[in-house]
């Protein structure tokens, strides 16, 4: 087939292969600006969370805000008031615009005159309290201004926020003095991040890239080929993103490398296996016969690993769905690439044969003659004799490092994708510590129609639970439906002033739904409480739900309150449970994807002892790695929380390489310890050149300054150094140990002594 196809179709493949490859580029690198990282849609509809987030917003509209306040901004600030008329009247869009830039506007001065005049009139000072730690700053001066944006302005974060930038100056604030925060900020801020660190991770990678390539190779048209291969991948899965019309977002960044390692590490397999082949073959059967050897192990390693990604979109999260599915698709087109574009262009490419130089090799093994330098030799051997000693001794690690990796932790915080020294980060650190805590937790009482309880009686309840959730730890204010409500010292006097309470209260309703305090739906009443969180990242938010309903439920106590329920909803529930989704299905999909490769092994081998020892060599970089973060208490954030994924396609990858070659030795009457010996002079090249490529071009990224992407680089670079290990010490020693007695005894007899499946040895000085 290999023949039919590369004599007729060849120069065809090679030529429609690099004509794509500019307007697939442009198309998929084109995604790179379309981002989108709004946590708080990750989470299915189905979920309680969900569901509970999107009805509070629905009563009381969308929660999130941004918050701009300045040095000197204080209660008594006339360009408070400035400020607040112009984006009033502000239009997306710019003038011509239709839709306007906010919903709601207020400001600590505009809510403290409010509670000063009738009918609430409080003092000054009683009315600063109430606002303390939320409106109002912890020196009781400084205040702020929340905007409310519109669905329309929140599409566009980025044309929103240079509107109220200019608003800011137009109102005689300089920007320089300004400090604002909220989710759209850190939105706009992270897409803007998250593009520049992707092309200057491009850039540099290509570089770096360049020059780590060519120590590996030393043949520049293999070097441009193998990196080539590896950047088509890429930008062709980015275009399915373009075409599907998928935005990119912070776990989905991850999909890059993910493909580009995949194309790297069987561009590598394809051109060792070809160049090997020019040494006694002409361009066309060595193009031919490098297919021959490589087109099964690809296509088993592409396959598992397209299956594994697969198996994650049983993940909850919808950006995990994501990653999954166009990985997957992009592993696919890979192999697509390897397979019939990469050796036609190989063949009318000028690539040299490797010339044999001067090399020990092992001379007891019969196939082949190819060179190895002496250290591999030496090294190959040593593996062999001690093959037992360093089984036990791999294993033992395997095991100590379970425990520590059912501890590890998944930082869901989009303000740790930025430096520590980022201007957004500065700004909001100063709000912290100056004005209020910026994470908030919603919590709602719902009083249902025909409940028993007067309105003075549900002030009174939700003044209660506000004051008790405030001497929580972890909360640092709160704002109620309380805070805008009359004082309660007046109903002390009886029946009477409690009925001139109530009618007080319902004089106000719809001030107090104004507010933003008050929700109606149908019937039913919602009080609102929004807290504020101290070191939001550090909580057990489960804990912290569970506490308030705790303390509502002993508030509901009696006939009266039957029927009232506790909401605690907001951004914070939702990215924990996000988080949980993480790690429940980073775990599934590494349990599912180990099985399918057992699973693919097996079927492919025809012994069930093949897949079962692949299944294992693959795990040892991910059980070793996360066992020591997990030991050593180090959180990965979401972007880096694939990397097992793209360590074990590469891992099974280099596997299948050794077992097919491993088998090709046990037909040829080797027996396993020269099987070992002939499958590491075939492969320990394509292995270390892999290593070299992958494992420190991902070093280039340390110190990229988007987080996903420079974690995701350090993850990379020590998961790809551990299966190195793993390739080149754990596999063949049980190849070598009784394990590869048992197994060769399998292939035996399926596979029956004396076939040579493989004649030609893909290695060379």
């Amino acid at each position: 087939m290999w023949q039919l196809i590369f004599s007729r179709y060849r120069v065809l493949l090679s030529r429609a292969g690099w004509l794509l490859l500019p307007l697939v580029s442009v198309l998929g690198l084109s995604t790179l600006g379309n981002n989108e990282n709004e946590v708080r849609d990750w989470l299915p509809r189905g979920y309680p969370e969900t569901f509970e987030y999107e009805r509070f917003q629905q009563l009381f509209g969308n929660d999130e805000f941004v918050l701009v306040t300045w040095k000197g901004c204080d209660a008594d600030d006339e360009r408070l008031v400035v400020f607040a008329e112009k984006l009033s009247e502000a239009r997306v869009g710019g003038a011509a615009g239709t839709a306007r830039l906010v919903r709601k506007v207020s400001s600590g001065r505009t809510v403290l005159e409010q509670m000063q005049q009738a009918p609430l009139s409080l003092e000054r000072d009683e009315a600063l309290r109430r606002l303390q730690g939320t409106l109002i700053g912890r020196d009781g001066r400084l205040t702020c201004v929340l905007l409310w944006l519109t669905p329309e302005a929140r599409s566009d974060v980025h044309g929103t926020l240079a509107v109220v930038r200019a608003e800011l100056e137009a109102s005689g604030v300089p920007f320089a003095d300004v400090c604002w925060a909220g989710a759209p900020v850190v939105n706009a801020e992270l897409d803007a991040a998250s593009a520049r660190s992707m092309s200057r991770a491009i850039v540099f990678s290509c570089v770096a890239a360049l020059g780590i390539a060519w120590a590996a190779l030393r043949e520049w048209r293999v070097v441009l080929m193998v990196l080539t291969a590896g950047f088509y991948s890429s930008v062709l899965s980015l275009s399915v993103l373009r075409v599907c019309g998928v935005p990119m977002n912070s776990l989905l960044i991850s999909m890059i490398p993910m493909v580009y390692t995949a194309g790297i590490s069987g561009a590598i397999h394809m051109c060792n296996y070809y160049t090997e082949a020019l040494r006694t073959r002409g361009p066309l059967d060595a193009a031919i016969r490098a297919v021959e050897c490589a087109w099964l192990p690809l296509a088993l390693a592409a396959a598992t690993t397209a299956a594994g990604l697969l198996s994650i979109c049983l993940n909850d999260l919808k950006p995990v769905q994501q990653f999954g599915l166009f990985s997957a698709v992009g592993i696919g087109l890979s192999w697509l690439l390897l397979v019939f574009w990469l050796p036609a262009a190989l063949s009318g490419a000028a690539v040299r044969g490797r010339s044999g130089g001067e090399s020990t090799t092992a001379g007891d093994v019969e196939a082949g003659d190819a060179p190895l330098p002496l250290f591999w030799v030496r090294f190959g051997e040593f593996i062999v004799r001690r093959a037992g000693w360093i089984t036990v001794g791999c294993l033992l690690a395997m095991l100590v490092s379970i425990p520590g990796a059912m501890r590890l932790q998944i930082s869901m915080s989009l303000l740790e994708e930025f430096r520590e020294d980022a201007e957004i980060l500065r700004m909001g650190t100063w709000i912290e510590e100056h004005l209020a805590d910026l994470t908030t937790c919603e919590v709602a009482l719902r009083f249902p129609e025909g409940s028993r309880l007067s309105a003075f009686e549900r002030l009174q309840l939700t003044r209660r639970l506000q004051a008790e959730c405030q001497k929580l730890e972890s909360i640092s204010g709160a704002l109620s439906i309380a805070s805008f409500a009359p004082p309660l010292e007046s109903s002390a006097g009886g029946a009477m002033q409690r009925a001139a309470m109530n009618r007080r209260l319902q004089q106000q309703r719809e001030q107090l739904r104004e507010s933003g305090f008050l929700g109606v739906d149908g019937g039913d009443e919602f009080w609102r409480i929004s807290l504020r969180l101290r070191k939001a990242d550090q909580l057990d938010y489960n804990q912290l739900v569970q506490r308030i309903r705790t303390t509502a439920g002993e508030l509901l106590q009696g006939d009266r309150a039957d029927g009232v329920e506790v909401l605690c909803t907001g951004v914070a529930p939702v990215i924990y449970r996000a988080r949980r989704s993480l790690v429940d299905g980073l775990v599934l999909g590494l349990g599912t994807d180990v099985l399918l490769i057992v699973a693919a092994i097996v079927l492919a081998m025809r012994t069930a002892s093949s897949g079962i020892l692949l299944g294992l060599a693959s795990l040892f970089p991910t059980v070793i790695l996360l066992g020591i973060l997990g030991w050593l208490g180090i959180a990965i954030n979401v972007g880096a929380v694939m990397a097992p994924c793209v360590a074990l396609g590469v891992t099974v990858d280099d596997s299948i390489h050794f077992m097919v070659w491993f088998r090709s030795g046990i037909w040829r009457g080797l027996g396993p310890a020269r099987s070992v010996l002939l499958a590491w002079r075939a492969c320990v090249r394509p292995i270390y050149q892999s290593w070299m490529l992958l494992g420190l071009g991902m070093a280039t990224q340390f110190v990229n300054d988007f987080a996903s992407i420079r974690q995701f680089g350090m993850m990379m670079t020590a998961m790809l150094t551990v299966s190195l290990v793993g390739n080149l010490v754990l596999q063949p020693a049980l190849l070598a140990s009784p394990v590869g007695r048992v197994l060769a005894r399998g292939f035996l007899k399926r596979g029956g002594a004396g076939v040579v499946e493989q004649t030609d040895v893909p290695v060379s000085s």
